[in-house]
């Protein structure tokens, strides 16, 4: 082999672990920045809600509330504003430390930078099963990393603009990709996670569900 053969070799290889180290660099900037610009949108559909001179009053209000309580129309108008502004609010895992945008959709280009909602599910606040999907890859964002660490009984907060919803976790399971029953409601109002298992593969589903206690 001559000398040239060789150097072309060697800068070929360069070339490829080069672009293997600096793909996942660029994407997780395009990641963070994404989740910027939808916290922004987020922070502006949100202003009534987090005005310091409103918000002990609807806290109040919150703490008190039943189940049956639950104002559809506060939820609809919450969605309404999901689906229009393409941002639906924040979701926090404090055992995994995850604070995430949350997106309506789950198409590769919705989960790239947030976590997406099933559309055709319940919206989180409705009755019914909230679905959510999340990426735990290298090449996209890793929302849900580190879900294969969370337990019963630890909590998951949603933030709409109708207010904080709180979750605690029943169930995780591993399931083939084609089962469906998990989309099925199990509690009168509870959320679903979905993700890839095991990490870095697409092999089966991992699957986290929780009710709500709020």
């Amino acid at each position: 082999m001559n000398p040239k053969t060789i150097k072309r070799g060697g800068i070929a290889v360069f070339m490829i672990g080069l672009a293997l180290l600096v793909f996942p660099m660029i994407t997780g900037w395009q990641t963070n920045n994404e989740q910027a610009a939808l916290e922004k949108e987020w922070n502006a559909l949100n202003t009534p809600y987090d005005n310091p001179l409103k918000l002990p009053a609807v806290k109040a209000a919150k703490s008190t509330n039943t189940e049956k309580d639950n104002d559809p129309k506060a939820s609809e108008t919450a969605k309404g504003q999901a689906l229009k502004k393409g941002v639906i609010g924040k979701m926090s895992i404090p055992k995994i430390d995850l604070q995430s945008m949350m997106v309506p959709g789950v198409s590769q280009k919705d989960l790239q930078n947030a976590i997406g909602w099933m559309t055709s599910t319940s919206f989180p606040g409705e009755k019914g099963n909230s679905v959510v999907a999340g990426h735990r890859s290298h090449s996209y964002g890793q929302f849900f990393h580190r879900l294969d660490e969370v337990e019963k009984g630890d909590t998951i907060k949603v933030e709409t603009t109708s207010g904080p919803i709180l979750y605690r976790i029943y169930e995780k399971v591993v399931v083939t990709p084609d089962n469906l029953s998990v989309l099925e409601a199990k509690k009168e109002e509870e959320i679903t996670l979905i993700t890839c298992e095991p990490l870095y593969s697409d092999e089966f589903r991992l699957i986290v569900r929780a009710e709500r206690i709020n």
